[in-house]
């Protein structure tokens, strides 16, 4: 197998990152997927062993919650937190008598200055026992928070995202008739189900088609090793000739919607909207009781792209794309119209935050 080379996680362990992951004309060829294949070929993302993760870096919960445990705030690490603890601010006043500003001498000479770039001074009061401290801590941190990017971008939630609830339905809408792309569509989902479903109570699996297609028809069920191996099985099963109506993708989200125990639904939509179905979506699946997820892959339109990723801020659901190409450009990652995961620029930005700090 050929090394694949990962961007996002070169960025992320670069001394000087550029995270620049909006859409390029000429994007770099990555060999993430080789069309040229068999049917029998399988997602070729290289991923360090699970044990090599550390636990603080695997939750399956949002960036912004993640970071109620993590951040710098909470571990007070902020320039704002850290500099009353490690002295005091330089006055500057303006002396409304001389009608003038003026410095405070106090300690003039007797303490180190550092300059902020709001232009305020802080005289620091601490020895360098307590600086080196404070400089492991925040070095720490960026380890952790690259930890947590690498995480993010790597295994199953790259080309799916992150599932964070405890009981989901996955409704799988592949519309592709090639033997290969439906290959790579199921084996994205084989990986989800090893890698992700088993860290939820329980999930059901919907295939969207003219007569729907429910793994479990009487609803989600727990997840154990029993569970996971039918589940599977059912997957290798579907057909990949099986006929489509218009209603099919709606059915499907409906259907899943519909299972009391639910906490979230996630539709992984192959391919481009048709207007049927864009219309169908957008007055059938809004105001649900449960947020939709949407996971677009290989979408080759833009427009398919912004619709599916507005229609979960009606559908209370978060959104996730990735594509293989653009037109015959393998490209291996974000498609046009997407944008940059919010996880990952909230996650990043914390990154800088800290490397600004240190």
């Amino acid at each position: 197998m050929a090394t694949t080379v990962d961007p996002v996680k070169i960025q992320a362990w670069r001394e000087d990152p550029k995270f620049d992951l909006k859409h390029r004309d000429h994007p770099p060829k990555l060999d993430l997927y080789d069309f040229k294949t068999t049917v029998d070929m399988k997602v070729a993302i290289p991923t360090p062993p699970k044990s090599t993760w550390e636990l603080d870096v695997t939750p399956a919960i949002s960036t912004q919650k993640w970071l109620t445990m993590y951040g710098l705030k909470k571990n007070k690490l902020t320039m704002g937190q850290i500099l009353p603890a490690i002295g005091f601010k330089h006055s500057d006043d303006y002396d409304y008598s001389l009608k003038k500003p003026v410095s405070s001498r106090y300690g003039e000479g007797l303490f180190q200055r550092f300059p902020r770039k709001d232009g305020r001074t802080f005289n620091v009061t601490v020895g360098k026992d307590k600086l080196k401290q404070i400089e492991s801590r925040l070095m720490q941190a960026i380890t952790l928070y690259k930890r947590r990017l690498e995480w993010l971008t790597s295994e199953s939630r790259r080309t799916f995202g992150v599932i964070q609830e405890h009981c989901v339905v996955l409704v799988l809408d592949i519309k592709t008739m090639d033997p290969a792309e439906f290959e790579i569509c199921r084996d994205i989902i084989r990986r989800v189900i090893n890698e992700q479903v088993a860290n939820v109570a329980k999930f059901n699996l919907i295939r969207a088609q003219e007569d729907l297609s429910v793994w479990q028809p009487g609803g989600a069920i727990p997840y154990s090793a029993e569970s996971r191996l039918s589940a599977l099985t059912w997957l290798e099963q579907i057909d990949r000739m099986a006929g489509r109506a218009k209603t099919s993708t709606v059915e499907a989200v409906i259907r899943a919607m519909n299972d009391p125990n639910a906490e979230a639904v996630y539709l992984f939509y192959e391919g481009d909207l048709s207007n049927d179905t864009q219309h169908l979506l957008r007055q059938k699946l809004v105001g649900h009781r449960y947020p939709l997820h949407i996971v677009s892959f290989n979408a080759t339109s833009e427009h398919t792209t912004r619709f599916l990723r507005d229609l979960t801020k009606l559908t209370g659901g978060r959104f996730h794309a990735f594509t293989l190409r653009e037109g015959r450009t393998p490209i291996g990652g974000v498609p046009p119209g997407a944008g940059v995961r919010p996880e990952v620029i909230e996650l990043f930005e914390e990154l800088e935050e800290a490397r600004n700090t240190l």
